[in-house]
């Protein structure tokens, strides 16, 4: 009898288990990552004694492989990480602790990279069992090494362009360095923070009053630095640098720092002088033997000799800009074999059109006897391609001052402009998600506020708050929470018009100006986007919500009141429940 009530027993105790895996079953299947349970048999072998089916999708495999065969969990692991992850689980096995393991499998015929994280239970019988989970982490690997390049790609291009880049603290004075500048200054490695009076003692003192003045007044009218002066060593040698920067404001419109880059321009300047020097004995040496001065102005060979030890292009023309002689350095930045191809063609053939009337502004300007400085031009290469130059133009007259041809002196600043505009995008994008930043918002909403009020129009703002956002951040970490930013800004960008202007506001917070648009259609937009964003499915951690407040600028009211009513009505969106749209009162 006592046999037959055990036999019952057990059926009961089978069926609640088998009611409670089915249960256990149907509640995993909801959750983006695999749950494995294993242990260590008697002889050593591994067995799986639960596998969720997400397990077995990221592993690739199926229930049959790894109910005959434990180890055919090991068979999509790429062969290169597949003896590290055998080794890593047979030792969390005998040593009873948890185990940490990275690496990549074969996944529906792509490799995607997991990360497998377990701990150990002990049983009451002593059994020691281990719980697991398995997680994708491919776009957050695809991700780091996104950012790992492009860092790289910056590094790459400040160093290939020998330029510094500083960030001068204006509240604080203090300035932060980097190598290239360390270098420049000629400091220690570890000088990457000085004070505003430390480097204002690098200055030379003939140097150091204009230097201050042009940087008081970047700052006073929040315009941009261009400048040159000289620096002493602390060796004692003296540096020619070049400095461009711009500078930032908070939204009161304080200027409160100054990023911008330096460049030493001593190897130039001395090439500079040493031809101005040349220039002065050619002169005194004109002056005392007028046969010779005839003699090389007439030889062209000669004349050769000295431009071709020149570092830039140099090229002559007409007045009319029929090129007559060209340096080799000018034939192969225009991407030629031979000056043959060049000499007898008008330069105007080998400047985009776009620049075609600046340039002959400036030469009208020098024909009047103005000298205009070195100018930017967009130059056309043989195989089509574009390139940005740098030339100083200077009209060549005969003994009695008539203009004779023009000289071109060049270098080709593709690389500096390319730098320049990656520093612009810098300044004005965020760099998690790219699109415009807190200060570029705030521009723009100047700007359409001046152009609303101009043209009698309409301008509404909607900010969106990712709803729970920290909960993301605090269970799956920070990169994950990265990811969720990303994907937002896709959605918010795809469902905007082409009119709207998108920007992170702060945080987990985006705005979103409409021009020419009243409170109406920005509601209709704001709620068409949190449909878009509610019905989402991110990866890992599931469906995200986003609350909404709308707001339409008043007559003869200020972009702060404006930012005032849609953050009260975002706060009552949230207040109401959150993933809603709420309105400015």
């Amino acid at each position: 009898m006592e046999a037959i009530w055990s036999v019952t027993d057990r059926k009961k105790a089978e069926a609640a288990l088998y009611e409670s895996n089915s249960r256990y079953d149907k509640l995993v299947k909801r959750i983006p990552v695999g749950i494995y349970t294993m242990h260590m048999q008697a002889d050593g072998g591994i067995k799986y004694d639960y596998c969720s089916e997400k397990f077995y999708e990221l592993l690739g495999l199926n229930k049959a492989e790894i109910k005959n065969n434990s180890d055919a969990i090991f068979n999509n692991i790429y062969e290169e990480d597949r003896s590290s992850l055998i080794i890593s689980t047979h030792q969390a096995l005998q040593q009873k602790q948890g185990q940490r393991w990275e690496g990549r499998c074969w996944y529906k015929e792509e490799i995607h990279w997991i990360r497998i994280e377990s701990d150990p239970t002990e049983l009451k019988n002593g059994e020691i069992v281990f719980n697991g989970v398995v997680f994708d982490i491919s776009q957050q690997k695809q991700a780091k090494e996104k950012l790992n390049q492009a860092s790289i790609r910056l590094t790459l291009a400040t160093k290939a362009g020998r330029v510094g880049i500083f960030d001068f603290d204006i509240i604080e004075k203090i300035i932060l360095l980097d190598d290239l500048m360390i270098k420049l200054y000629g400091l220690e490695k570890d000088q990457c923070q000085i004070e505003y009076e430390s480097w204002r003692s690098f200055l030379h003192p003939q140097d150091r009053d204009q230097v201050e003045m042009k940087l008081e007044k970047a700052i006073k009218e929040k315009t941009g630095l261009d400048t040159e002066f000289r620096v002493i060593w602390p060796d004692g040698s003296i540096h020619n640098i070049r400095s461009q920067a711009t500078v930032q404001c908070d939204r009161a419109g304080k200027a409160i720092r100054m990023i911008g880059t330096n460049w030493d321009i001593t190897e130039l300047k001395k090439a500079y002088f040493k031809i101005l020097e040349t220039n002065r004995r050619l002169e005194d040496e004109i002056i005392e033997r007028k046969q010779i001065e005839e003699a090389l102005r007439n030889s062209e060979e000669k004349l050769k000799i000295i431009i071709e030890t020149s570092p830039d292009g140099i090229v002559i023309s007409s007045i009319d800009g029929v090129i007559e002689f060209a340096t080799s350095k000018s034939v192969s930045m225009w991407g030629y074999d031979s000056s043959d191809e060049i000499v007898g063609k008008n330069i105007m053939e080998f400047v985009s059109q776009s620049y075609h009337a600046k340039a002959k502004e400036l030469i009208a300007e020098m024909l009047n006897g103005h000298l205009t400085g070195a100018a930017e031009y967009l130059m056309i290469k043989k195989d089509g391609s574009l390139f940005y130059c740098e030339a100083n133009a200077n009209i060549l007259r005969d003994s009695d001052n008539n203009p004779i041809g023009i000289l071109y002196i060049e270098r080709d600043i593709t690389d500096r402009k390319q730098l320049e505009n990656e520093l612009k995008q810098l300044v004005i994008k965020d760099q998690l998600t790219g699109i415009f930043n807190r200060r570029k918002i705030d521009q723009v909403l100047d700007e359409e506020k001046d152009r609303t009020d101009r043209n009698n129009e309409k301008l509404a703002i909607i900010i969106a708050d990712i709803d729970m956002f920290k909960l993301v951040n605090d269970q799956f970490g920070h990169l994950v929470g990265d990811v969720v930013l990303t994907d937002v800004t896709k959605i918010l960008g795809k469902g905007i018009r082409k009119t709207d202007v998108l920007g992170r506001w702060g945080g987990e917070e985006f705005m979103i100006i409409c021009p020419n648009t009243d409170l109406a259609g920005a509601t209709l937009l704001a709620e068409k986007l949190r449909e878009m964003i509610a019905i989402h499915e991110f990866e890992l951690v599931g469906k995200k919500t986003c609350s909404f407040g709308v707001a339409q600028l008043r007559k003869d009211e200020t972009i702060d009141d404006l930012l005032t009513r849609s953050d009260m009505a975002l706060y009552r969106a949230k207040k109401k429940g959150r993933n809603r749209v709420e309105t400015e009162n």
